[in-house]
């Protein structure tokens, strides 16, 4: 994916790797696509666009849980964070 001006590939990889390790573990069954967006605004152990780190992604992964990119879909192209979580329950 493109991740235009944003340094967010801490992001990006963190939710392949875990979307990836859902399909492995559901046999293919479920096939998630889950938002680089969300982490780069929600993650305040790492830096938005500045920067993060996959092991500390990956905890709060574990504390808070992920959206998928429909739900919250990336608009960080432009370099910056939203500066705005969204925790809709609604999201999944």
């Amino acid at each position: 994916m493109n991740q235009g001006k944003c340094g967010g590939c801490w992001a990006f990889a963190t939710t392949s790797s875990l979307g990836d390790r859902i399909c492995i573990k559901s046999q293919g069954n479920l096939k998630p696509v889950l938002s680089p967006q969300h982490l780069i605004d929600c993650d305040k152990f790492d830096h938005g666009c500045g920067g993060g780190d996959i092991k500390s992604a990956m905890d709060y992964l574990a504390r808070e849980g992920i959206h998928t990119e429909q739900c919250t879909p990336y608009t960080s192209f432009d370099g910056e964070a939203n500066q705005k979580c969204m925790n809709d329950d609604n999201c999944i």
